[in-house]
């Protein structure tokens, strides 16, 4: 049975991060995380249910967020990067290291995201994700873009992004699951 947990980075926990707008830079919006995660969540919460997979929405504290999804067999956490360089751009994919299907999953989901963006940098892992090293199935965490870049942070802000990068996120799901060779 094919169950995929959706984690919105940030919701129903703290804010994430926050952009610190400069009016000066040319900077309009104030973007907070866990605003447009869960603008993406959604989105690919609801592409799921169009195509008929299960899914649960993980949110709240660390420990909700495991045992609502405690019976999923896969995952996806969405977030949005921030750093002090204010030109960093593009998404990334991690996984956790030794997680061969988290390997797959997180290149499968990655090769649709490139089709709609920019890479910040190919798909890596990390075993300082707690999301990542404590599920039970394979789980990939996107980095969608930068909210700390005001070109970026517009862009992350809009539906029709978060749908572009819905679409992406649910064709790499499916592209691992059922082993599809295109988007």
């Amino acid at each position: 049975m094919l169950k995929v947990a959706i984690y919105p980075g940030h919701v129903g926990k703290d804010s994430g991060a926050i952009d610190t707008t400069d009016e000066y830079a040319g900077d309009e919006f104030h973007a907070i995380e866990a605003v447009v995660t869960w603008g993406i969540a959604d989105k690919v919460a609801g592409l799921l249910c169009c195509m008929g997979i299960d899914h649960t929405i993980g949110i709240g504290s660390f420990d909700n967020r495991i045992a609502d999804t405690r019976d999923c067999t896969m995952g996806v956490s969405i977030h949005a990067d921030s750093f002090h360089d204010r030109t960093a751009h593009g998404f990334h994919v991690i996984h956790y290291p030794g997680s061969v299907a988290g390997g797959l999953l997180a290149d499968s989901i990655d090769e649709c995201l490139s089709v709609f963006g920019h890479r910040n940098r190919k798909p890596h892992a990390r075993r300082d994700l707690a999301i990542l090293r404590d599920t039970s199935f394979p789980c990939a965490l996107v980095e969608c873009g930068f909210i700390s870049n005001p070109e970026e942070e517009a862009v992350l802000m809009l539906r029709t992004k978060q749908y572009r990068l819905a679409w992406a996120i649910v064709g790499g799901i499916v592209r691992y699951v059922f082993g599809k060779e295109k988007p």
